[in-house]
């Protein structure tokens, strides 16, 4: 018979060159990961993005969250939820600005920042 997936952890789901646009509700977020080993890479978050809660949150610390766009810059940007493991890679990101403030949630390193953003096609 055929064997279920249902319960097992995701591992290896990276993203990759995306652009994150629109509308997120209260409380929401434009991307959540809770695979291992992930990669959140070359993204671009567009300003036009709010949220209550974070931009981008990992349930995961092994993710590797570098090299992306974060144009939001009146909330939190990225959040780490995994508490018991630490800290979340998010370094060499653009924060909107060369010196953000109040961008992160939970136990994340975010140094070395960008001073400019990547250039974006």
């Amino acid at each position: 018979g055929d064997v279920s997936l249902v319960g097992f952890p995701s591992d290896n789901v990276d993203f990759i060159n995306n652009t994150f646009d629109g509308t997120i509700v209260a409380g929401g977020e434009a991307l959540g990961s809770e695979s291992t080993n992930s990669n959140v890479t070359q993204n671009i978050f567009k300003g036009t993005l709010t949220s209550t809660y974070a931009l981008y949150e990992s349930w995961k610390d092994d993710a590797l969250v570098n090299f992306n766009n974060f144009h939001d810059t009146t909330g939190v940007i990225v959040r780490d939820s995994d508490p018991d493991a630490g800290p979340l890679n998010a370094e060499d990101n653009w924060w909107g600005e060369a010196a953000p403030a109040g961008h992160l949630a939970g136990n994340v390193d975010d140094v070395p920042k960008e001073a400019a953003a990547f250039p974006e096609n």
